[in-house]
């Protein structure tokens, strides 16, 4: 339900450049937070981790129902007790 960023370096240097219209690790995470994509801070396995209800593995026909969020929407501060 939930993926990270496992080589931040890797992901700024192989990936953004030719995916994302970005260059900076922070740009890439504020692309996401637009999205409506959420980043987990639960002291869990899945600490650190980002995840969207329709970014789901193996059901990628749901991934047309994500859109971008309004201005000032994306990122909100994040609720520790129940994510």
């Amino acid at each position: 339900r939930a993926w990270k960023i496992l080589d931040k370096e890797r992901l700024v240097s192989n990936v953004l450049p030719g995916y994302f219209g970005c260059k900076k690790y922070e740009s890439f995470t504020r692309q996401l937070n637009g999205w409506g994509f959420k980043r987990l801070y639960q002291l869990t396995p899945d600490n650190g981790c980002y995840y969207h209800p329709c970014f789901l593995k193996g059901i990628p026909k749901i991934t047309c129902l994500i859109r971008r969020l309004a201005s000032n929407l994306g990122k909100a501060k994040p609720n520790r007790n129940g994510e």
